[in-house]
């Protein structure tokens, strides 16, 4: 049903390494196909499979639900000393489970270092930053304090002026 780069796939180790290496930038679906669809369900030529014939499609539907597969540690299932064997589908539910646990456990540790980050930014806020209210307080308190003063000054002046007009 695919070629590889036109030959078909068979899996093989050449000299150039394994042919699954790269497959899925190569894949192709097998120009005979292309060419002539009705070649999914003909399987023998003489005498001609009729048409309607399931036998092929079942053939294949059989294959991928029910034949099991061997899948190399590569997948990033199963070791080498035990390679994950199983069903197309039972694969793809394990491969898509494996993803999810590995989302979550990025997720756990994204949201710990979050409450890290956030914790030490509240200290560092704490104890080097300015609290802006007690700043204005402060400010309206010494601001006060110089109009008082200011206002002990000039009276000061005018006592110290009328005396000196009296003599």
């Amino acid at each position: 049903m695919f070629t590889d780069n036109g030959a078909l796939y068979t899996g093989a180790i050449t000299g150039n390494g394994s042919q699954s290496t790269g497959l899925a930038a190569r894949i192709s679906v097998n120009t005979a196909l292309v060419g002539d669809p009705s070649r999914m369900v003909v399987y023998a030529t003489n005498p001609q499979t009729p048409a309607g014939d399931t036998t092929r499609a079942n053939l294949v539907l059989n294959q991928l639900s029910n034949a099991s597969f061997s899948y190399s540690p590569q997948t990033g299932l199963g070791t080498s000393g035990a390679p994950f064997t199983g069903t197309l589908l039972n694969f793809a539910k394990q491969f898509i489970s494996q993803q999810g646990e590995s989302a979550t456990a990025a997720k756990q540790l994204a949201d710990g270092q979050d409450v890290v980050l956030n914790t030490l930014q509240t200290k560092m806020d704490s104890t080097s930053g300015v609290n802006m209210d007690e700043e204005m307080a402060h400010l309206l308190s010494l601001q006060n304090a110089y109009s008082a003063n200011a206002r002990v000054m000039s009276s000061i002046k005018q006592m110290y002026d009328a005396l000196l007009q009296i003599s």
